[in-house]
């Protein structure tokens, strides 16, 4: 989580914005995008029921 901050912080810092924003924008997208595949895994694993193969 340090790499992602302080990338946020980097790239903030480099167009001239807040360093600080940079590192809490970086920190809540990455959160948000690995909750939002994580859920998106657990709800697929109970979707659909297993297939039969066919011999």
């Amino acid at each position: 989580m340090d790499h992602v901050r302080d990338f946020g912080g980097d790239i903030f810092n480099f167009i001239g914005a807040s360093e600080q924003f940079g590192e809490s924008v970086g920190a809540i997208s990455f959160t948000a995008l690995c909750g939002y595949y994580t859920v998106k895994a657990v709800f697929n694993i109970f979707k659909s029921p297993s297939k039969e193969v066919a011999a």
